[in-house]
């Protein structure tokens, strides 16, 4: 329900019934009370378009439960009387016609049609429902009654008051009033109609409550809850929640993100490792083959490149050949002129020149190195 004034008009239609089944329940246009209800310079009003929205919505409820018509409002006063409330008839369904109003098809019970054709009751008062803009939201039910109350209609004249829930202010008929208003209150909040006043009041107050956090709930700006696509109306735990999620994404995809680079840099530390490993190798081999590294140095060559290749180059650049690249120091012979697959290297002077620089290159001192191969 919205949240909105319920308001229940005890009105009675001017034009005579007719027994043959069917009533005006209210005008066409626009409408008042003689006591001034809706209120001053206020009006009830019905165009055709809400007059029509209005019969069909009637229609529809009345398809499920005909709407009942009872006399002087009885089943409303009932509930203080403790009188019967019998029923005149039933409005089975609903029609709009331009320039006249609302008319309802009726069943008239066989006591109802006697007191219309004896002129007895001339009346139907239909029990109004209103939102705080008085603006008519539905028919409660009628009544058949011996005085109308609806101005703007024939031969009107004042009969009942209109009750509004939290703005009741005619003095008389307060009981009556009161009565009105509950029958009115539980109809607009869908309650069974022998829901007890404590009962309603209670669901009023549940309403109000809900009606109260819903407003002041804090509302984030139609912009961020598009960017994070949530509903215009969303709230702040709402956008809180969606932010986290974010995050949480956003932290999973920069971990991936990082242990990709982890895993590229140690393959790019691989394949460098690799390349320089194949250029010393190649440098190695280039310089054994013009003897600028022989076998009993070639390790310390080797160390020195993988310590700092550069520095290997440029040291071996500064060599220079000591035979044709492609030819043997020797020629394929021992130093004494005899054929040999190699160089020993037990027989290499590791005191020469060569070796004291490549050791002084390696952090080795001449005199220490001279310690370490010196000849017995």
């Amino acid at each position: 329900m919205p949240a909105m004034r319920i308001a229940a008009a005890l009105l009675a239609t001017a034009l005579p019934l007719t027994a043959n089944g069917t009533a005006q329940v209210l005008p066409a246009g626009q409408f008042k009370a003689r006591d001034g209800r809706p209120g001053p310079g206020k009006f009830w009003k019905l165009s055709d378009a809400d007059g029509v929205a209005l019969a069909q919505q009637l229609s529809a409820s009345a398809a499920r439960t005909p709407i009942s018509i009872d006399y002087e409002h009885q089943t409303i006063h009932a509930r203080v009387n403790g009188l019967p409330a019998p029923s005149a008839g039933h409005m089975l369904s609903f029609d709009w016609q331009p320039a006249k109003g609302l008319q309802a098809k009726v069943q008239w019970t066989p006591r109802a049609k006697t007191f219309i054709e004896g002129d007895e009751y001339r009346w139907i008062s239909p029990v109004l429902l209103t939102d705080e803009a008085d603006q008519i939201v539905g028919v409660y039910n009628a009544a058949l009654v011996s005085a109308p109350a609806l101005d703007g209609m024939d031969a009107v004249q004042v009969a009942l008051q209109a009750m509004s829930f939290g703005d009741i202010t005619t003095p008389s008929h307060q009981q009556e009033q009161s009565v009105t208003l509950l029958a009115a209150l539980i109809a607009g909040l869908g309650l069974p109609t022998d829901t007890t006043q404590d009962k309603a009041l209670a669901t009023v107050a549940e309403l109000k409550v809900r009606t109260d956090a819903a407003s002041s709930r804090p509302v984030v700006p139609v912009a961020l809850a598009t960017a994070l696509s949530l509903q215009p109306n969303a709230d702040e735990a709402a956008a809180l929640a969606a932010l986290n999620a974010r995050l949480q994404q956003s932290a999973t995809l920069i971990s991936g993100l990082q242990q990709q680079v982890t895993t590229l840099g140690a393959d790019l530390q691989q394949a460098r490792q690799a390349d320089a490993k194949g250029e010393l190798d190649a440098l190695i081999a280039t310089c054994l083959a013009d003897g600028r590294v022989v076998p009993a140095t070639e390790k310390l060559w080797r160390d020195l490149g993988v310590k700092d290749l550069a520095q290997c180059k440029v040291m071996l650049a500064a060599q220079p050949p000591i035979v044709n690249p492609g030819a043997s120091q020797t020629q394929g012979k021992t130093p004494g002129g005899a054929a040999n697959d190699g160089v020993d290297p037990d027989k290499v002077d590791m005191l020469s020149d060569q070796a004291i620089l490549l050791a002084r290159n390696m952090g080795i001192s001449e005199e220490t190195w001279r310690k370490l191969h010196a000849k017995a």
